[in-house]
């Protein structure tokens, strides 16, 4: 039997399921970190809830715990918001868009770790 007809039947079998979770990740890391009493809570005060992807650049298993500490000393972030996820690496957080920007908060957590290769990236930022 010719070995390639195989291969090709495995490959073509494994690409719908890896397209698929390729678009699946923004929404597998939205609900990873989503509570909706936080988001009740943020509607209410006008604030939004910004939901962020954690890279750790290659640079092994990020501590999602030192991310949310470090989120829940930002300027502008609502205490009690901050939601963290180990898989998929995900943090979210209310925030007072008067105080400040969601990108200026992330910049800031990303000071406040001091880790190199670290990036947070805004998947979403709902009201």
């Amino acid at each position: 039997m010719n070995p390639h007809p195989v291969f090709l039947l495995v490959a073509l079998s494994a690409a719908p399921i890896t397209a698929s979770a390729c678009g699946a990740c923004v929404e597998d890391q939205v609900a990873a970190t989503y509570d909706h009493a936080v988001m009740t809570q943020a509607v209410g005060q006008h604030h939004v809830v910004v939901f962020a992807s954690v890279d750790s650049g290659g640079n092994g298993k990020t501590d999602v715990r030192a991310i949310g500490r470090a989120a829940t000393a930002s300027k502008g972030v609502d205490a009690g918001s901050v939601r963290v996820s180990d898989e998929p690496s995900a943090l979210s957080f209310a925030l007072d868009p008067t105080a400040r920007s969601p990108q200026a908060v992330l910049v800031d957590i990303q000071t406040r770790l001091r880790a190199k290769g670290v990036k947070l990236i805004i998947l979403r930022v709902a009201s």
